[in-house]
């Protein structure tokens, strides 16, 4: 594996080492022996993240719109340079939303809430304790919130509008002076 393959590969797992090491362990580990430094890994972050905007903003893309935010919160929390632009360029992103389809306003939900037993790991807990845009969050999550959710994806719905609101309160919690 050269740099460039390894580039490809870190990209197409959007940076989640994790995940790479999972899916293909002999791959990970040629990438493991490059040693490839910090700098590197968050210029193609930075690079994946520029893709992931791209995606957002093209019409095309409205069906994996949701998809695309998850993505983007993921390495957005893996980043380690000032995220505050990409968070202002996400609420932009966000605002053009309310036309979507239910699916992609609970998936949007749901990776704003965070998907494990906490909430560190959703976009309010990353805008909370990364940036001040809380508000502005909380003044576009709510009416995005607002709409009549079918008998089939209920809980989901349900579920996710309980878990931001303590999404908000873990991440007001944890927030530190930026």
């Amino acid at each position: 594996m050269d740099i460039l393959e390894a580039k490809a590969f870190f990209k197409e797992y959007n940076g989640l080492e994790f995940h790479m090491c999972h899916d293909d362990t002999r791959k990970y580990q040629e990438y493991r022996s490059l040693h490839i430094t910090e700098i590197s890994k968050n210029r193609w972050r930075r690079e994946i993240i520029e893709e992931i905007f791209a995606q957002l903003e093209k019409k095309e893309n409205q069906a994996e719109y949701g998809v695309l935010i998850g993505n983007l919160i993921e390495v957005l929390q893996k980043t380690r340079d000032p995220i505050e632009d990409d968070i202002i360029h996400m609420i932009s992103c966000l605002q053009g939303a309310s036309h979507l389809d239910e699916k992609n306003k609970i998936r949007i939900l749901e990776h704003m809430a965070g998907h494990g037993q906490g909430t560190n790991d959703g976009g309010i807990y990353l805008v909370c304790t990364r940036s001040r845009k809380e508000e502005e969050l909380r003044q576009l999550l709510e009416p995005m919130s607002r709409f009549e959710c079918s008998s089939g994806n209920q809980e989901r719905y349900h579920r996710a509008l309980q878990k931001i609101k303590k999404a908000f309160q873990d991440g007001r919690r944890e927030r530190t002076d930026i």
